[in-house]
């Protein structure tokens, strides 16, 4: 079984497990990509991290084990969660085509550059308010590049899809 197939209730349900018990679920539910994890207390921002676990299950413990230190886990009202998936290279002369304002949400972007992979999931530019071509600036500033949204010759742009899942841990409201 893979991120795609399981519902929003069984990762709920895997998602608590992992950040109340860190209990064994099975069977493995399989990660298609990276996985963005942010831990949240009444809205605000807490921890985030991008995994690259095979499996959900450990990708949710290894978030929460690095987060034990920085973070109270009684204080996580809320997981938000990013699957990734359907990794695509966008030639740098069709990015502003291919990642438009309505694809702002839904994809999110990845640059590979100088041998650094950064990326910025969908719901991460909707919080920070961010299109595409800042996120891409961003990135390739942590890439340690500073050309703005322009993408050097030997850097690689890819867009990805996500399944997108807010999990709210606690009795329901």
């Amino acid at each position: 079984m893979d991120t795609l197939c399981v519902s929003d209730a069984g990762i709920a349900e895997l998602v608590a497990g992992a950040v109340d018990r860190g209990a064994e679920v099975q069977p493995p539910v399989r990660c298609l990509g990276p996985s963005y994890i942010v831990f949240r207390h009444s809205g605000r921002l807490l921890f985030k991290a991008w995994r690259h676990e095979p499996d959900l299950a450990a990708a949710l413990r290894g978030a929460v084990a690095q987060a034990a230190g920085a973070v109270h886990l009684r204080a996580i009202d809320t997981v938000e969660l990013n699957l990734t998936r359907d990794y695509r290279v966008i030639p740098s002369q069709r990015a502003a085509s291919l990642l438009t304002n309505a694809q702002r949400g839904v994809l999110g972007v990845e640059v590979i550059c100088s041998g650094i992979t950064q990326r910025a999931a969908p719901t991460e530019m909707i919080a920070t308010n961010r299109g595409f071509d800042k996120a891409v600036t961003r990135l390739l500033a942590a890439c340690g590049e500073a050309n703005g949204p322009e993408l050097p010759a030997h850097a690689v742009l890819r867009s990805f899809a996500a399944r997108q899942v807010l999990v709210r841990l606690g009795p329901p409201a």
